[in-house]
């Protein structure tokens, strides 16, 4: 059966739907800090703070999102794997790769900071291991808060498309049959 209607449609949901994700990854949402005071691993104080803060952190996850055509057929969005953290966050008690932690520590720049002057010291193998320990340890104990982009974007995306897919469906079906169809709701 011929579906060149239904595809161009199904392609077009497919792009918005990647257009939505990279939307709702850059948007500004209310997020939660932590400021902890540490001893011997554990922690003394905390403050929790709300921000408003989009989810991009190097921007590789924004840019790894694109649309492919299936095997069999139709469209489909792929991004890197770890947008799944991203959309379902991480469980306390679990951590990230220490290597990982350190490139993205390293590419990002970050410096760590002498508490007592402010001032930033140097950017070293050393310091980013040091960083890298302290950001893990604080996501092993307060875990990663979920942003459910996907879920987002697929549910726009539904709304948007419903009505378009139906119709773009009904005329291939009237097309390949040569019938009228009447598609009740």
């Amino acid at each position: 059966m011929d579906t060149a209607n239904l595809n161009i449609g199904i392609k077009e949901m497919a792009t918005y739907f990647a257009n939505q994700m990279k939307i709702n990854l850059g948007a500004k949402v209310k997020r939660k800090t932590y400021r902890t005071n540490w001893k011997n691993g554990k922690p003394l104080n905390t403050r929790i703070k709300s921000i408003r803060a989009n989810h991009i952190a190097s921007g590789n996850l924004l840019k790894s999102i694109k649309v492919v055509k299936g095997v069999r057929g139709g469209y489909g969005v792929t991004m890197w794997d770890y947008g799944k953290y991203v959309n379902e966050g991480r469980d306390k008690g679990k951590g990230i790769p220490v290597l990982a932690m350190q490139r993205w520590i390293q590419n990002k720049g970050l410096r760590p900071r002498n508490l007592s002057s402010g001032e930033f010291k140097k950017n070293t193998k050393n310091s980013r291991k040091a960083m890298a320990f302290c950001m893990n340890r604080k996501i092993k104990y307060f875990g990663i808060e979920a942003f459910p982009f996907i879920e987002i974007s697929r549910k726009t995306s539904v709304w948007k498309y419903d009505q378009v897919i139906a119709k773009l469906g009904k005329m291939d079906l009237q097309k390949e049959f040569g019938v009228v169809l009447k598609i009740k709701r």
